[in-house]
């Protein structure tokens, strides 16, 4: 840990806070630009991971001295530079902003990465060398390198999450088709709609003839709220807005027949084993 600031504060051009200068001037941008574009960098600069070291956790200083948050996960690029503050010392570097979290749609998964390109905005952070912890994979800047790695990492990151929506596919119409099962069971007709695998215990759901079921003969709900459409129980189709609280928009259903897939619009589209979605 020492080693490491000390190597860091040699290679630093320190860029002191005047009578004149003060924070809101920092963030005013008249001590640094509060944005620079990838094709600025160059191989002047250094490319570096911020990792947490004893729990501590680094200040991000980009619009607000008052927003902290970890830097464990960002890439930030910097000249080597650090601007002190009173007895403050913060490493000047920039980052790629984190985009607003949408907490409804990271429930279903985290968002799909865009790869870096020249016209990519990074933002200025300041970054308090007291609880900073310790620099990893400190390196030149390479264009071509940066620009590849990061297309290749957003690929793998995308593969990898249409890998696990196509599981959830999958484990979704499984469950879907074995409440109809249970639903064909119990009653002895297939449920007229997907609503019907979820009503209250007790009621009498319309079959596929559009009668009530027996009396006594329905014992569901089958289903549970985790993973469905506004927690109705019937099931969310990954591959579909999961805000979209129109069920025929997740799943084509035949009450005659008691089959289910996906809409038409998803019918032909491969997994990545080479399977169509509507066949699943």
């Amino acid at each position: 840990m020492k080693t490491v600031l000390t190597l860091v504060l040699v290679c630093c051009t320190v860029l002191p806070l005047s009578a004149e200068m003060t924070l809101p001037d920092v963030l005013a941008g008249k001590a640094a630009p509060l944005t620079i574009t990838v094709k600025e960098l160059d191989g002047t600069w250094r490319v570096f991971k911020a990792g947490e070291q004893g729990g501590g956790i680094s200040t991000l200083l980009a619009m607000s001295f008052a927003e902290a948050v970890s830097v464990g996960a960002c890439t930030y690029y910097t000249h080597g530079q650090v601007l002190t503050a009173g007895t403050q010392t913060y490493l000047v570097a920039y980052c790629r902003p984190l985009p607003p979290v949408d907490l409804q749609a990271m429930q279903h998964g985290p968002p799909q990465p865009t790869p870096l390109t020249r016209d990519t905005v990074l933002a200025l952070s300041l970054l308090d060398l007291r609880t900073l912890g310790s620099l990893v994979d400190i390196h030149p800047v390479e264009m071509p390198k940066l620009l590849g790695d990061s297309v290749k990492t957003t690929t793998a990151v995308n593969e990898a999450k249409l890998k696990a929506d196509e599981a959830r596919l999958r484990a979704n119409l499984r469950q879907l088709r074995n409440a109809i099962e249970q639903f064909h069971v119990d009653t002895g007709v297939f449920p007229e709609t997907l609503f019907g695998l979820i009503a209250q215990s007790g009621t009498r759901p319309k079959g596929a003839d559009g009668k009530p079921v027996a009396e006594k003969a329905y014992i569901g709900p089958y289903l549970d709220p985790m993973d469905s459409i506004n927690k109705t129980g019937i099931k969310l189709n990954p591959f579909v807005d999961p805000g979209d609280t129109d069920v025929t928009h997740h799943w084509r259903y035949d009450p005659a027949k008691g089959t289910i897939t996906v809409p038409v619009s998803l019918a032909n589209r491969k997994t990545l084993d080479g399977d169509a979605y509507g066949a699943l």
